[in-house]
Order: C-alpha cells, then structure tokens, then sequence
C-alpha cells in the first residue's frame, strides 16, 4: 500500500526487493495512490515480473505537509476513505486475495494498510525507515504496536524502535543497491568540467542529498571552507533541491558561499537527472547528516568507488567503517570534519583504497540479491503464522 503518488526512498527499496525475488517465488498487488510522478512510480512497478499495479485516487491523502513525514489531508479527503475509497481497495484486494499486506510508516499507508489486513483477516508488515515517534504522525507509534512484523532498514532503527514495540516483532533488514554499470570516469569528469568550468586538476568533493537542515549541508560547507581558501583547485558540488520550501537551505548556500568568497568553487547544482555521472566524477563524497537511518545516497557512493566522509550516528555506522571505506566523525564538530575531509584530499592513495574497499562492502554486504531473498523468507514467515 502506498498512497504517496511522489516517488521516494521507500519506493525505490521495495522496487530493488521485488526486482531481485527469483520469479515465481512471490506475486505483488501494489496499491498505488494516482496522480502525480506516476512515471517514477507505477510504471516502474509495472515492470517487475509478478507485479501488479492497480492506482487508487486517493487524492491528497498521501501527499506529506511541507513541514513534517506526517500525510495531513483535507478533512473532506479523509471521508471519502469511508466510501469510495474504501471499496475501491477492498474489490481490489479482494481480486487478489493476499497473504501479507505491506506499507512503510507513512500515515496514510499503515491506516490503509490495517484497514485492508483487518478485512481481510491477513498479518500485516511495517517497513520502518524513519526513526519511530509520534512526529511521523496520528497513530503511527499504536500501528507500530498492532503490526506483525516490523521490518527495520537498520539495527539503529530497531534499537529505537524497541522503545515502541514489541522486540521478537522487529527484524533488521538493511537496504540494498544495484552495482552502477562502469562510466568512464575521464570522461564523466571531462563532461562536469565543462559544465562547471572547473580549473585544470580540479579537486572534486560532492554531496548528494536533498537540500534540509538534517542533512547538514551548511555545516559541510563552513568545514570546507579552510580547504577551499588554500587550495583553488578544491571543489565542492551539492546535488539536490531543497526539500522544506519554509527551510530554504538553498536560499543559505549561496548565501554562504557569496560571504566567504567562494563562488568559484561552490556549486549548487539542484536536482540532477544524471546523479550516476556526477558521482563518477567526484573524488571524495562527503554526508554529514545527522541521524541517518540508512543513507541511500552513502551507499550509491560507495558503489560508485567513492571514499566517505560522514558523522558517526546513527545507521551510518552500519555503513562506513572508519578507516576502511571511509572516516567518520564526531557530531557537531566541525574541525573534525574539515581534518577528514582535508586527509583524503590531500591523501588520494588512501582515499583511491578506500574507495575500492567500499565497493566491495556494497558487493557483498548490500547485495540486493540475499537481501530480497532474506525479504521474501521474513514475509514467508509471517503469512504462515
């Protein structure tokens, strides 16, 4: 069940799942709410052998508030979920005859999602990629509570979500990622030098993330700054547009970087279509955000050979080990951030090796392959319940 029309993370983990269970082995009804980015979401779904998509117009129930994770409606959209809504899905359903019925932590997905499991008698599956709390909205700590299995992107999020649920309920399954196919990076970088003017022997360090005080761009860019005033080949890249119009971190980039006479060497590049090339290009990826459950955007790096330099908290621990794929730093502490990110641009031997090795761990740890069967064994033992 997916109400949300935009696609997202969650989509994305599910589609990789779904993609990789061996044919035959699982058939999937993907309610999904119509309307916008239908392009991105149903018709990627549609793809997938054993996969069904069947859009239901649910309006603005899963469209989130500007503010918050939280899906707040109209109160004339939340009653059509008594009627119209509510019948399409059950004849939906009901076509389908399901075991198991699945949602994320999304309001009006686990509302939908319990409604259908109740009427239809069937358990009931949480994919969890938030950290849990009464901030992700109404109801979401008591759909925590009531569901079969809770399935956490990472062992941070279920040592948060043992708060809120019953522990032998919660299982860790981490996400995964499709190895990119190989860029040529001379030309990847060629290509971006262009584009950006970049001076000769330029110095790539990106961040690729959407733009939100979480994610700790502006704080990336007060550590580089000693960096970018005594090395002009430096450069530093941001990707991604912003995501709370009320925080305009955008709007404080450039401000930022117009105050400390780097305009040359900052740039934002908004939302880019083509991610896979521009991390090609790059020579060190840096994410300092905070809280991370599962960072999607650190494991696409890693997959792209990229060294990784992060803040040591929460599911990022899981993904970068220090010294190894990367170097991870104490939260807030800024100095810190700048020593690291100054060691493998001035050390890229050690960050060429770190990136190699953080290839590997994605090869094998994040392997979408074991990770769908794992996925599919955990629904297994839950509809057999």
């Amino acid at each position: 069940m997916q109400t949300n029309p935009k696609f997202s993370s969650e989509a994305q983990v599910l589609h990789t799942f779904l993609k990789h269970v061996p044919a035959g082995d699982i058939d999937t009804l993907v309610l999904q709410g119509s309307g916008i980015d239908r392009t991105r979401t149903s018709e990627l779904f549609a793809g997938l052998d054993g996969v069904e998509v069947d859009e239901v117009p649910v309006k603005r129930l899963g469209q989130s508030r500007e503010s918050a994770l939280e899906m707040v409606p109209k109160v004339g959209a939340a009653a059509r979920l008594l009627t119209y809504d509510a019948i399409r899905l059950v004849q939906a359903a009901r076509r389908f005859k399901p075991h198991v019925v699945y949602s994320t932590q999304r309001v009006w997905d686990v509302r939908l999602a319990r409604f259908l499991a109740s009427s239809f008698g069937v358990p009931r599956v949480l994919h969890l990629h938030y950290i849990p709390g009464p901030w992700l909205g109404s109801g979401s700590v008591r759909a925590l509570r009531s569901s079969h299995l809770v399935l956490c992107v990472s062992d941070y999020i279920r040592r948060e979500t043992i708060k809120f649920a019953d522990p032998t309920r919660l299982r860790v399954l981490h996400n995964a990622i499709e190895l990119p196919a190989q860029q040529d990076r001379g030309q990847s970088r060629r290509d971006l030098s262009h584009e950006l003017d970049l001076p000769a022997g330029a110095i790539l360090v990106g961040m690729v993330a959407r733009l939100n005080p979480s994610k700790c761009q502006v704080d990336l860019l007060k550590a580089m700054h000693p960096l970018l005033s005594s090395n002009p080949r430096l450069q530093l890249v941001f990707v991604g547009g912003d995501d709370l119009p009320g925080e305009p971190v955008m709007r404080a980039l450039a401000a930022l970087r117009m105050q400390l006479g780097a305009t040359k060497q900052v740039h934002l590049l908004g939302q880019r279509p083509d991610v896979p090339r521009i991390l090609t290009a790059l020579d060190v990826f840096a994410h300092p955000s905070r809280q991370e459950p599962f960072c999607l955007s650190i494991l696409e790096a890693m997959a792209h050979s990229l060294p990784v330099v992060a803040v040591r908290e929460g599911g990022t621990v899981e993904q970068v080990g220090h010294g190894q794929t990367g170097l991870l730093t104490s939260p807030g502490d800024l100095d810190a951030l700048t020593d690291a990110l100054s060691r493998l641009v001035n050390e890229p031997e050690l960050a060429g090796k770190m990136g190699r090795l953080g290839y590997e761990r994605v090869a094998q740890e994040f392997n979408p392959v074991p990770q769908a069967e794992r996925f599919l064994n955990l629904l297994n033992g839950v509809s057999q319940r």
